[in-house]
């Protein structure tokens, strides 16, 4: 997934805009006559929502079809790695820090949300193709 931003200060607290959302601000801004497009913004942290605040999450490989208690029951080595966190890995999302940058500017969030929905909808067009055949 691609970021909002390039560069962050988190000194200053202000992180540079990526192109991509620049240019996405630049094309909702059309109707007006004289659009001020920022190219940095004051950001914030706020806990990352995929692992949590933990920074760690099990491997999407080990459990991501759903575990049943039965898993477990059957092989008790397994349940005492799965707990003990043997098979976390980093958080791809904030890449262990547990909180992740968030633009205090509500034009950029929007842009960044529209720009989700463009992959999103991407993605889903590829994999309907791919069902195809194609």
């Amino acid at each position: 997934m691609s970021k909002w931003f390039d560069r962050l200060n988190e000194n200053t607290m202000h992180a540079e805009l990526s192109q991509l959302i620049i240019d996405i601000l630049w094309e909702t801004a059309q109707q007006d006559t004289d659009p001020e497009i920022p190219s940095e913004v004051r950001f914030h942290f706020e806990t990352c929502g995929r692992c949590e605040g933990r920074g760690r999450y099990v491997n999407p490989s080990i459990d991501g079809h759903g575990l049943s208690a039965e898993d477990f029951a059957e092989d008790p080595d397994f349940a005492d790695a799965y707990f003990s966190g043997v098979y976390d890995i980093t958080c791809n999302e904030c890449q262990g820090r547990r909180v992740v940058p968030v633009p205090d500017d509500e034009a950029v969030m929007a842009a960044y949300h529209k720009h989700l929905n463009y992959e999103a909808a991407y993605e889903a067009e590829i994999a309907a193709e791919r069902r195809l055949g194609c």
